[in-house]
């Protein structure tokens, strides 16, 4: 499971008894691949969202929603500057999170050229460790069994 790092800082009584606050969550991607993390409920959207395009199984998607599907049936909107447990209770098992594509604009379109160009040039290729593992991540893929040769 790929934990991230909360960015506030984690309440007393989760320290006390050396439980960090960490609470497992699915992602499903765009290309619908599972991914599980471990989010604390102090966690903003937007280190979420930088995890995520560092993630070996997410670093190509650029430009998508998050929605949070909470125990109850809830569906929530994840805005990047909000943190997660101002939208819902991730403490109950049970949630999700879903990639969802999202429309482009300018702003979205420049960072998605600006992420192909990094993925793609050769320098950052060998510097940077999210495109080495994704590249790892694809041929393993390849190199499953009942994948097609």
């Amino acid at each position: 499971m790929r934990s991230l790092e909360p960015v506030s800082s984690v309440d007393s009584s989760a320290t006390s008894n050396g439980d960090l606050g960490l609470y497992p969550i699915s992602v499903k991607t765009q290309s619908g691949e599972k991914l599980e993390l471990q989010l604390n409920p102090g966690d903003s959207v937007m280190n979420l969202r930088q995890f995520l395009l560092q993630a070996p199984e997410t670093c190509f998607f650029s430009c998508y929603d998050l929605i949070l599907h909470a125990k109850d049936g809830l569906v929530h909107g994840l805005e990047d500057y909000k943190e997660i447990s101002e939208v819902a209770d991730i403490t109950a098992s049970g949630c999700s999170l879903e990639m969802v594509a999202a429309l482009y604009d300018d702003r979205s379109i420049r960072s998605h050229v600006r992420r192909a160009r990094e993925l793609l040039s050769l320098s950052t290729l060998h510097a940077s460790l999210s495109t080495s593992l994704a590249l790892q991540h694809e041929k393993t893929q390849e190199r499953a069994p009942g994948s097609v040769c």
